[in-house]
């Protein structure tokens, strides 16, 4: 057996093994335990949708229809807006573009199962082209855990 082989080998091995474990090092401290990852199934209080109106009001000042209230209805007459939702309404113009995001809480059971945002500023009601709405919180939302 050839020890001249054998420790150039061993050597070979140790700085290799010393190369990957210092290339390792600086990686900022991560290791596996600090990896997790989480999947979860959301509960969506409004199965069926939302019916969508607004109420605008004529400004004389800047000689345009603007909006001034936006009113969601759920679809199905089964289900309404949960205690404690949060409602996130964006108005969206040409392009999709965000034309004002409102948010209303609410605390108390919501009247006839319509929620009203009202709609602060002037934005003119030929500007809106569409919406994006997001219900969240009540008594449907499940709850997120997160874990290792």
């Amino acid at each position: 057996m050839n020890y001249t082989r054998l420790a150039v080998a061993l050597v070979a091995s140790v700085a290799v093994f010393a190369g990957v474990s210092a290339s390792a090092a600086t990686l900022g401290g991560l290791s596996t335990s600090d990896v997790g990852a989480n999947s979860n199934t959301v509960a969506a209080q409004l199965t069926g949708g939302v019916s969508v109106q607004f109420t605008t009001a004529y400004d004389a000042t800047v000689g345009y229809y603007k909006v001034t209230q936006v009113q969601l209805t759920p679809i199905s007459t089964s289900q309404s807006f949960g205690v404690n939702s949060t409602i996130r309404l964006t108005l969206k113009g040409a392009a999709n573009a965000s034309l004002g995001e409102f948010t209303q809480v609410f605390t108390n059971a919501i009247s006839g199962a319509a929620a009203f945002i009202p709609i602060t500023g002037t934005l003119a009601a030929s500007d809106v082209q569409g919406v994006s709405v997001v219900v969240n919180g009540g008594p449907t939302t499940a709850l997120l855990t997160t874990g290792k």
